[in-house]
C-alpha cells in the first residue's frame, strides 16, 4: 500500500484485518507506520503478542470492526477465503467503513482452479449440500470460498473503494493462487 501512495499523501496507520499470528506486522511496522491486527481468533492473538509485543492487537471479526476512519490503509491478506459468501461482502464493507475518507485497501483473494472448484459443487449438490459457487469443503470439514473475482469486483465497487490495481500471483503447484487487489476510497 505504502508504496503505491502518491507522493506527498499521509502514512498514518493501518489495520491489519483477520490478522492471525502477525504475519505480516514486521513488513509494515518495518515502514515505522503505526499498525492494529484485529482477528477473531483468541488464540491466533495470543501468538501474535507473544511474537510481536510492540503491536497491539484486538479481538473483532471482519465484519464487526469497531474503529470508523481512523486508519489510512486496511489490509486483509490470505484470510477471506475462510469467510461465508455473503459474510464476505459484509467484510468488505466493513473494511471501507474503517478506512480514513481517501483510504487504501490492501485484500487478497485466493483462486482455486475453476474446474476443480466446479467439480466440488457439482458434487456437494448431487449430496444436496446447501453450497453456492466457490465453496469447497473437504471430507475433514476444511473450509474454503473460491469467489469469482467478478464478485469480489462488485463487493470492492459496493463498499465504495475504486480499485487502483490488481495482480493475479503465481499458481503453486497448479493448486492454488492470491489475486492482489489495491483499492482506494
Amino acid at each position: 500500500m505504502a508504496s503505491k501512495r502518491p507522493k506527498g499523501e499521509r502514512a498514518a496507520g493501518g489495520r491489519d484485518a483477520a490478522c492471525g499470528t502477525g504475519k505480516y506486522f514486521p513488513m509494515v511496522s518495518a515502514g515505522g507506520r503505526r499498525l492494529l491486527g484485529a482477528d477473531h481468533s483468541g488464540v491466533a492473538l495470543a501468538t501474535a503478542q507473544a511474537k510481536y509485543p510492540h503491536v497491539p492487537t484486538e479481538k473483532h471479526s471482519l465484519q464487526d470492526l469497531p474503529y470508523q476512519g481512523e486508519f489510512d490503509g486496511v489490509m486483509c491478506v490470505d484470510a477471506m477465503e475462510f469467510g461465508f459468501t455473503g459474510r464476505l461482502a459484509l467484510g468488505v464493507g466493513s473494511l471501507s467503513a474503517r478506512s480514513d475518507s481517501g483510504g487504501w485497501l490492501y485484500l487478497t483473494v485466493e483462486l482455486g482452479p475453476e474446474d476443480r472448484v466446479s467439480e466440488v459443487n457439482r458434487e456437494a449438490r448431487k449430496l444436496r449440500f446447501p453450497v453456492v459457487d466457490g465453496e469447497w469443503v473437504e471430507p475433514d470439514g476444511f473450509y474454503h470460498h473460491y469467489p469469482s473475482m467478478d464478485a469480489v469486483r462488485a463487493w470492492v465497487g459496493e463498499a465504495e473503494f475504486v480499485i487502483y490495481e490488481e495482480a493475479e500471483g503465481p499458481w503453486h503447484e497448479e493448486e492454488y493462487s492470491y489475486h492482489h487487489v489495491l483499492a482506494h476510497l
